[in-house]
């Protein structure tokens, strides 16, 4: 009786089991085979780092040795889990301030990933999240999330400021609304979308949070080319 009960159930568990194998088979043929099928062709680090310009207003940024596009390099286990199109790495200044930011680009969800998570895993405490807004060219204004930062063993704290902007242009400061329109745009148009993650933090020491939205302000209104001619 028990043989004759299991059997049934063993092969219901095959059939299962061939089922999600399909699929997955499926889903990786799709992905291996994407740009040919939709015409798509995935941006690379070097056409992100072409996009962002060297001057923001009076700010420029310092050049490292190994790579003069950038000012320092990600390291490899930030690439292997985002998988991004690219990351780009500059720190700006005009003598007086100086923000470090960074812009990682990427075709699906994952690589935009959550920066407060991040920057608990770098050891920061986070003290404040604040919503605050930015202005851009014409009179329009963005809001984007900043943070408060504090290392455990340090009493003063440091300002950091991030932003996504999805598929359709829009700017998102939480992750489930970028996620959302990750969604409805490959929805849509039945190929990849881009997407693109902006993160600063101020190394100017008590210059001020005003100065600091005015520069985030103008450095999103100058990267705005990064969704022309995709």
């Amino acid at each position: 009786m028990t043989a004759h009960v299991d059997r049934p159930r063993s092969r219901g568990l095959r059939i299962r089991a061939l089922v999600l194998i399909a699929v997955l088979l499926a889903t990786g043929l799709a992905t291996a085979f994407r740009s040919s099928v939709t015409g798509y062709t995935r941006p690379t680090e070097r056409w992100l780092e072409d996009q962002i310009p060297a001057r923001i207003g009076d700010f420029t940024f310092i050049p490292s040795d190994d790579n003069p596009r950038q000012s320092y390099k990600m390291d490899a286990d930030t690439y292997r889990i985002l998988d991004p199109c690219g990351i780009v790495a500059r720190t700006y200044t005009n003598g007086r301030e100086r923000y470090d930011t960074v812009v990682i680009m990427g075709d699906h969800p994952d690589s935009m990933h959550d920066p407060e998570w991040c920057f608990t895993g770098q050891g920061w405490e986070i003290v404040d999240r604040e919503p605050a807004r930015v202005q851009l060219d014409g009179g329009k204004s963005v809001e984007i999330a900043t943070l408060k930062l504090r290392r455990p063993d340090d009493a003063g704290s440091v300002t950091a400021a991030f932003v996504f902007q999805g598929p359709s242009g829009a700017y998102y400061h939480e992750h489930p609304q970028l996620w959302f329109d990750f969604m409805r745009a490959e929805l849509l148009s039945g190929r990849p979308q881009l997407a693109t993650f902006y993160r600063f933090i101020d190394e100017s020491h008590g210059v001020g949070e005003r100065q600091m939205l005015a520069f985030i302000g103008e450095y999103l209104a100058r990267a705005s080319s990064l969704r022309e001619g995709r």
